[in-house]
This record gives structure tokens, sequence and C-alpha cells, in this order.
């Protein structure tokens, strides 16, 4: 199990106010250290790997009970501690499950604080923090780092991947877009005269354009029934490399659908309304 010593931890899935009472004298089943806690006994707070490996079903069921634990290499008899918190679980990269960890307070080993800010004035709260550190009479230089700026470097390589992928993406569609404008433009050159004896025997604008966008929407329609499961099995395959992710719901490829629907739909609408809104002698003059 791994320990480490934090003042600042996320919001807690079950915490409870801090007892001044001794902790019970018969601590719950749990596994033992075998080194010491040089320490002494002193409140924890578990994330949620480690209230599990513990034998606790919830967190609400971790909270208040006592464990004994020890720090490796200490060579002194553990100690039993009180569970005040349990909190989420903090991965160290994207592709590691979570260690089971021990947060607690050791004064003489503390050498990071974490401070919650609203955000605002950026400047004039870590001018605050410096002017306050000053102030303790501690002469070492402090260190600032931002806690999204941290997350940002640690997960730079898929922040890029992400980046790569949509630009990838965006010239893909581009290119699919000027390929339907040409064929469009095509179908419908070549097809003038078939529209302009339609208009002739009575067919409406709107009769045209329907005919027109149906012929282009019948290979988007297959190109979706391909992509789609393709894309599905792809993304699961490439989530699989990680311990915490997401589900893929059904909702976002039918949105997806939709969208290379209408992005076809657009590209093409121009070309046709024009051709569908020629007079019929125009178009028997083509030829």
């Amino acid at each position: 199990m791994r320990w480490a010593a934090a003042l600042g931890a996320p919001a807690p899935a079950a915490v409870r106010p801090l007892s001044t009472a001794a902790p019970p004298a018969t601590p719950p089943a749990a596994q033992p250290g075998t080194a010491g806690n040089p320490f002494g006994p002193r409140p924890v707070i578990l994330n949620e790997a480690a209230a599990k490996q513990l034998g606790y079903a919830t967190p609400e069921e971790a909270v208040g009970q006592t464990m004994s634990w020890t720090q490796p290499g200490a060579g002194v008899a553990p100690l039993p501690s009180e569970i005040i918190g349990v909190i989420s679980d903090i991965p160290v990269n994207v592709g590691a499950k979570a260690d089971s960890t021990i947060y607690f307070i050791a004064p003489r080993m503390l050498n990071m604080l974490s401070a919650k800010t609203t955000g605002e004035n950026l400047a004039g709260t870590v001018s605050d923090i410096q002017r306050v550190w000053k102030d303790t009479g501690n002469v070492r230089p402090i260190q600032l780092t931002f806690y999204d700026q941290t997350r940002r470097t640690q997960y730079l390589d898929i922040i890029i991947q992400g980046v790569m992928i949509g630009v990838c993406a965006a010239a893909a569609i581009a290119i699919a877009c000027l390929g339907l404008f040409a064929l469009s433009a095509m179908a419908a050159e070549r097809r003038t005269k078939e529209i302009g004896i339609r208009k002739a025997l009575g067919a409406t604008t709107s009769n045209v354009l329907g005919l027109l966008m149906w012929q282009f929407t019948i290979p988007v329609l297959w190109a979706i029934v391909i992509a789609l499961p393709a894309g599905y099995f792809t993304m699961e395959n490439w989530l699989q490399g990680y311990i915490y992710r997401v589900d893929q719901p059904l909702w976002l490829f039918a949105i997806a659908a939709m969208a290379a629907l209408a992005i076809a739909w657009v590209t093409v609408s121009f070309q046709t309304f024009i051709v569908a809104r020629a007079k019929p002698v125009s178009a028997l003059r083509y030829e």
C-alpha cells in the first residue's frame, strides 16, 4: 500500500469531522504493516482503492473505523489510526490503475501546500501567497505550480494526439465536401435535360430538389453503415489501453450520423437548388 503526506485533497466521497476521542482499542480487520509509524497515531484519509483493499464495501462504511499501518523502514510497531474520510482515486498516469493510498498530515515531512482559489485575480492571489510566505520568516524560496498545468503536462501526449486527430478529421471532411460538391455539379449537368422534361411535365422545384438530394443521400447512408461499426470497434480497442475510461453511448453515434448527413446535404444543396429552379425551356435547350 502506497502512503503519502498531503495537506489538500480532492472532494471526498465520504468524510466526517475530526474526532478528538481516542481510537477504538480493537481495530477492524486490515492489513498491518511490518515496520512502524514514527509519527504516532493520527487520523488518515484513504482513497477508494485502499478502502476496497481493506474490505469496505462503500466509503461511508470505512469512515469512523480504525486501521493499523506503518511507514516502511521505520522499525517501530504499528499504531492505529482513525479513518476520517475517503476520496476518489487519483491515478499517476492514464495507463496505470491508482494505487491504494493513505493521506495524512506529518508536519516534519510537509513540503507542499495546496490552496484552492476562485480563479479570479490570479496575479493578486499569487502575490498574497508570496507575502504570507515571507511573513512566516522562512528563508526558503517558494515555488508555485498550478494544478491544471501539472495535469496538462501529465496528459500532454494525449492532448497532442487529440489535436492531431482533430486536424486530420477536419482535413478529411473538407476533402469529402469538395468531392461531393464536384460530384453534385457533374450529376446536375448530366441530368439537365431530364430535369427540364420533368418540370415540363409538371414536376415542382421541391420534387426535383428531393430527387437530386436523395441521389446523394444513398451513398452517404452506405458510408454511415460501414463507418459506424468500424468507428465503434476502433474506439473500443483504443479505450482498452486506459484503466479509467468513458463509455461510448449510442446517441453519440446517432449524432455523428446526422452530422454526416447534414454536411452532405449542405454541400450539395447549393448546386442542386440552382438546377432545380432552372426554367424547363433553358434545360431543354441545353443540348
